[in-house]
């Protein structure tokens, strides 16, 4: 089964990039997908911006 993680908004009322925030110590964005590695054999990281979460290992 395929997981599949959106996160191509704009940040506009944060004013910061929201997957990347830290909570303890660990961006949103890393808390998702460990969760997502436990459960899909695939995941799609949708986004807006080429090569934002390639430091996670998974291509754009």
């Amino acid at each position: 089964m395929t997981g599949i993680i959106l996160a191509g908004g704009r940040s506009s009322r944060m004013g910061q990039d929201k997957a990347l925030m830290n909570v303890g110590g660990v961006p949103v964005f890393k808390r998702i997908l460990n969760v997502f590695e436990d459960i899909f054999d695939e995941i799609l990281i949708i986004t807006n911006k080429e090569g934002r979460f390639a430091g996670y290992g998974y291509p754009e």
